[in-house]
């Protein structure tokens, strides 16, 4: 169906609840024909959980989650990008906190399920997006530091536009005060209690006139991370530079490894993603910016330096930022041809039918 009679363009970035929510349990009840595992999605009308106050994933914080896109193309048309890459990270992240991982066939149903039942939300071509958010969580009330022996996943989703207000200057605090991870620890796992403590660093930077905060390894001080909810690009002498995730401190964002791949075979530029990014290359780099499911590819206008040297870096080039931006847009509003198995096709059918 086509969208809803809304106004889109006064969204921005906050929850609309959509009708419908898709939900699958660990163990499967016995009823489900699959028996065991995961059962089969189901959609349910919108309400809030009911959860045990001894739930697991309230006192011991065994809740991870994933934030993706559907996007309505010229045709009409809805699809969901790059659904099966969220599926392996929310894989991932589940075998670290002992959750049991959800098959790729029961996420990317769940997921064209939910969009399908709420597709009157999926805002109008080249408006926006439904941003669909899969939570997994241990549902099991107990006393004792373990993992739960019940879970639920739980897809709900809301229609979304700009994160940033295109006429805000991104200026970046970078800070040796907090750190947000450390290395081999969960800064690769998109783990809800991973998100909580960076709210304290933010509120200080922004009471200072910053939009973010920019972390650095907790380590040395000497390597940069990312934000609080971004990875972190610089063209650095022509050559386009990401912090390596092979120390799992940062996330391995599907933006930023479509921005990656994007740069690489449209524009043909030189990308270094798989090395440590030393602070002191900021001093030679010519433009910055941050990526993200809910940001894209946001400009950075200004990076500070809470380190004893107080310096700061102003970026007046924007101009790479601007390209790949556009690059992953046109991908996801389908007016650019996506690579093999980035575009997920949603129909009516989802609503019923499963992915096996």
């Amino acid at each position: 169906s086509g969208p809803i009679d809304i106004d889109w363009g006064s969204l921005g970035f906050k929850y609309m609840p959509c009708p419908y929510l898709v939900v699958s349990r660990w163990p499967a009840p016995t009823e489900d024909s699959k028996g065991g595992g995961w059962s089969s999605p189901r959609a349910t009308p919108h309400e809030p959980l009911k959860l045990e106050p001894s739930a697991v994933a309230l006192n011991y914080g065994q809740c991870i989650f994933e934030g993706m896109k559907a996007f309505r193309h010229p045709d009409g048309s809805v699809k969901i990008f790059r659904a099966r890459d969220h599926a392996l990270r929310l894989q991932r992240s589940a075998e670290r906190v002992c959750i049991p991982p959800v098959p790729e066939d029961v996420f990317l149903s769940a997921v064209a399920m939910c969009t399908a039942c709420n597709s009157g939300y999926v805002p109008p071509y080249g408006v926006g997006s439904l941003y669909l958010r899969p939570v997994l969580l241990g549902t099991t009330a107990q006393l004792g530091v373990k993992p739960a022996s019940d879970y639920q996943m739980v897809i709900y989703a809301s229609p979304t536009t700009a994160l940033f207000d295109k006429s805000v200057d991104v200026k970046l605090l970078l800070t040796q005060k907090y750190h947000r991870s450390y290395s081999n620890g969960v800064g690769s796992v998109k783990l809800a209690g991973n998100y909580a403590p960076c709210s304290l660093p933010r509120r200080e930077a922004k009471a200072k006139g910053f939009t973010e905060l920019l972390y650095l390894d907790g380590q040395t001080d000497s390597l940069i991370e990312e934000c609080s909810g971004s990875n972190f690009f610089a063209l650095v002498e022509g050559v386009l530079r990401t912090p390596s995730t092979a120390r799992r401190t940062l996330l391995e964002g599907i933006t930023r490894d479509s921005i990656c791949h994007l740069a690489r075979t449209v524009l043909h530029l030189e990308v270094v993603d798989d090395e440590d990014f030393p602070v002191e290359l900021l001093h030679r780099a010519s433009e910055a910016f941050i990526t993200g499911t809910a940001a894209t590819v946001v400009p950075v206008r200004l990076i500070a330096f809470d380190t004893p040297s107080n310096a700061e870096i102003e970026f007046k080039e924007t101009s790479l930022a601007v390209k790949v931006g556009t690059l992953v847009k046109e991908v996801q509003n389908g007016t650019r041809p996506a690579p093999i198995g980035w575009l997920q096709p949603v129909t009516a059918a989802d609503k019923v039918q499963s992915r096996s």
